[in-house]
Protein backbone atom coordinates (compact mmCIF):
# COMPACT_ATOMS: atom_id res chain seq x y z
CA UNK A 1 0.00 0.00 0.00
CA UNK A 2 1.22 3.45 -0.86
CA UNK A 3 0.82 5.19 2.50
CA UNK A 4 2.02 8.53 1.20
CA UNK A 5 -0.69 8.55 -1.48
CA UNK A 6 -3.33 7.67 1.11
CA UNK A 7 -2.13 10.47 3.38
CA UNK A 8 -2.03 12.97 0.51
CA UNK A 9 -5.51 12.08 -0.66
CA UNK A 10 -6.90 12.15 2.88
CA UNK A 11 -5.36 15.61 3.29
CA UNK A 12 -7.07 16.80 0.12
CA UNK A 13 -10.44 15.75 1.51
CA UNK A 14 -9.62 17.21 4.94
CA UNK A 15 -8.56 20.52 3.44
CA UNK A 16 -11.79 20.91 1.50
CA UNK A 17 -13.93 20.08 4.54
CA UNK A 18 -11.78 22.08 6.97
CA UNK A 19 -11.90 25.22 4.87
CA UNK A 20 -15.62 24.84 4.29
CA UNK A 21 -16.36 24.72 8.03
CA UNK A 22 -14.05 27.66 8.70
CA UNK A 23 -11.14 26.03 10.53
CA UNK A 24 -8.38 28.45 11.40
CA UNK A 25 -5.06 28.33 9.57
CA UNK A 26 -3.56 26.90 12.77
CA UNK A 27 -6.13 24.08 12.89
CA UNK A 28 -5.67 23.40 9.18
CA UNK A 29 -1.95 23.10 9.78
CA UNK A 30 -2.57 20.63 12.64
CA UNK A 31 -4.96 18.70 10.43
CA UNK A 32 -2.35 18.54 7.67
CA UNK A 33 0.21 17.12 10.08
CA UNK A 34 -2.34 14.67 11.49
CA UNK A 35 -3.00 13.31 7.99
CA UNK A 36 0.66 12.47 7.57
CA UNK A 37 1.55 11.24 11.06
CA UNK A 38 -1.63 9.80 12.61
CA UNK A 39 -0.33 6.24 12.37
CA UNK A 40 3.34 6.90 13.11
CA UNK A 41 3.23 4.38 15.98
CA UNK A 42 1.74 1.66 13.79
CA UNK A 43 4.37 -0.99 13.16
CA UNK A 44 2.30 -4.06 12.35
CA UNK A 45 0.62 -3.78 15.76
CA UNK A 46 -2.69 -1.98 15.40
CA UNK A 47 -3.65 -2.56 19.04
CA UNK A 48 -0.99 -0.33 20.57
CA UNK A 49 -0.25 2.13 17.78
CA UNK A 50 -2.19 5.00 19.36
CA UNK A 51 -0.20 4.93 22.60
CA UNK A 52 3.11 4.58 20.74
CA UNK A 53 2.16 7.42 18.37
CA UNK A 54 1.30 9.71 21.30
CA UNK A 55 4.62 8.90 23.01
CA UNK A 56 6.55 9.61 19.83
CA UNK A 57 4.67 12.90 19.29
CA UNK A 58 5.32 14.02 22.87
CA UNK A 59 9.06 13.45 22.38
CA UNK A 60 9.33 15.48 19.16
CA UNK A 61 8.89 19.22 19.77
CA UNK A 62 7.33 19.84 16.33
CA UNK A 63 4.65 17.17 16.97
CA UNK A 64 4.00 17.74 20.68
CA UNK A 65 1.07 20.06 19.87
CA UNK A 66 -0.54 17.21 17.97
CA UNK A 67 -0.34 14.43 20.58
CA UNK A 68 -4.00 14.96 21.55
CA UNK A 69 -5.16 14.49 17.95
CA UNK A 70 -3.09 11.35 17.48
CA UNK A 71 -4.60 10.03 20.71
CA UNK A 72 -8.19 10.68 19.64
CA UNK A 73 -8.07 10.02 15.88
CA UNK A 74 -9.93 6.69 16.28
CA UNK A 75 -12.76 8.07 18.41
CA UNK A 76 -16.30 7.43 17.20
CA UNK A 77 -19.06 10.02 17.23
CA UNK A 78 -21.31 7.62 19.19
CA UNK A 79 -18.73 7.31 21.98
CA UNK A 80 -17.69 3.72 21.22
CA UNK A 81 -14.09 4.61 20.38
CA UNK A 82 -11.00 3.65 22.38
CA UNK A 83 -11.31 6.54 24.87
CA UNK A 84 -15.08 6.89 24.93
CA UNK A 85 -15.23 10.51 23.78
CA UNK A 86 -18.60 11.24 22.22
CA UNK A 87 -19.97 13.83 19.83
CA UNK A 88 -18.56 17.33 20.05
CA UNK A 89 -16.20 16.26 22.87
CA UNK A 90 -14.03 14.75 20.14
CA UNK A 91 -11.62 17.42 18.86
CA UNK A 92 -12.92 18.92 15.63
CA UNK A 93 -9.77 18.10 13.66
CA UNK A 94 -10.24 14.45 14.63
CA UNK A 95 -13.87 14.54 13.48
CA UNK A 96 -12.87 16.13 10.16
CA UNK A 97 -10.09 13.57 9.75
CA UNK A 98 -12.55 10.72 10.42
CA UNK A 99 -14.86 11.80 7.58
CA UNK A 100 -12.00 12.23 5.10
CA UNK A 101 -10.28 9.02 6.16
CA UNK A 102 -13.48 6.97 5.88
CA UNK A 103 -14.14 8.40 2.42
CA UNK A 104 -10.65 7.39 1.35
CA UNK A 105 -11.14 3.90 2.81
CA UNK A 106 -14.35 3.51 0.84
CA UNK A 107 -12.70 4.57 -2.43
CA UNK A 108 -9.21 3.11 -1.88
CA UNK A 109 -8.15 1.92 -5.35
CA UNK A 110 -6.02 -0.82 -3.81
CA UNK A 111 -9.08 -2.49 -2.27
CA UNK A 112 -10.94 -5.05 -4.31
CA UNK A 113 -14.31 -3.84 -3.00
CA UNK A 114 -13.61 -0.11 -3.45
CA UNK A 115 -16.65 2.00 -4.22
CA UNK A 116 -16.85 4.61 -6.93
CA UNK A 117 -17.06 8.20 -5.69
CA UNK A 118 -20.83 8.48 -6.02
CA UNK A 119 -21.49 5.29 -4.04
CA UNK A 120 -18.86 6.21 -1.45
CA UNK A 121 -20.47 9.60 -0.86
CA UNK A 122 -23.81 7.87 -0.33
CA UNK A 123 -22.19 5.27 1.93
CA UNK A 124 -20.88 7.99 4.26
CA UNK A 125 -24.48 8.46 5.41
CA UNK A 126 -24.39 4.91 6.82
CA UNK A 127 -21.68 6.07 9.25
CA UNK A 128 -23.33 9.38 10.10
CA UNK A 129 -24.09 9.61 13.82
CA UNK A 130 -22.22 6.42 14.70
CA UNK A 131 -18.63 6.61 13.45
CA UNK A 132 -18.85 10.10 11.96
CA UNK A 133 -20.15 13.54 12.94
CA UNK A 134 -23.46 13.87 11.07
CA UNK A 135 -23.05 17.62 10.52
CA UNK A 136 -19.60 17.16 9.00
CA UNK A 137 -20.87 14.34 6.78
CA UNK A 138 -23.55 16.65 5.39
CA UNK A 139 -21.04 19.44 4.79
CA UNK A 140 -18.66 16.99 3.10
CA UNK A 141 -21.44 15.66 0.87
CA UNK A 142 -22.44 19.17 -0.13
CA UNK A 143 -18.84 20.22 -0.76
CA UNK A 144 -17.18 17.31 -2.51
CA UNK A 145 -19.03 16.60 -5.71
CA UNK A 146 -18.41 13.68 -8.04
CA UNK A 147 -16.05 15.66 -10.26
CA UNK A 148 -13.84 17.72 -7.99
CA UNK A 149 -12.15 17.12 -4.64
CA UNK A 150 -9.17 19.42 -5.04
CA UNK A 151 -7.94 21.40 -2.06
CA UNK A 152 -8.62 25.10 -1.99
CA UNK A 153 -5.06 26.01 -2.86
CA UNK A 154 -1.51 24.72 -3.19
CA UNK A 155 -0.85 26.18 0.25
CA UNK A 156 -3.37 23.77 1.73
CA UNK A 157 -1.85 20.79 -0.04
CA UNK A 158 1.67 21.60 1.13
CA UNK A 159 0.67 22.86 4.57
CA UNK A 160 2.61 26.11 4.06
CA UNK A 161 0.37 29.02 4.92
CA UNK A 162 0.68 32.76 4.57
CA UNK A 163 -1.20 33.96 7.64
CA UNK A 164 -2.16 37.17 5.84
CA UNK A 165 -4.11 35.33 3.15
CA UNK A 166 -7.79 34.58 3.41
CA UNK A 167 -8.64 30.95 2.70
CA UNK A 168 -11.66 30.13 0.57
CA UNK A 169 -12.94 27.30 -1.54
CA UNK A 170 -12.41 27.69 -5.26
CA UNK A 171 -15.47 26.84 -7.33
Amino acid sequence: RDVSERNRQTWEYCSVLGVKIGLSVRDLSKLNTLCYCHDMGNWNDEANHIERGVKIAEEIPEYRRLAFAIKFHHERYDGKGPYGLKGKRIPVICRVFAVANKFYELTDPEKENALDRKKALAALMDYSGTLLDPELVLVFLSTVDNANSQPASDELLTGHFDSGKELSLSN
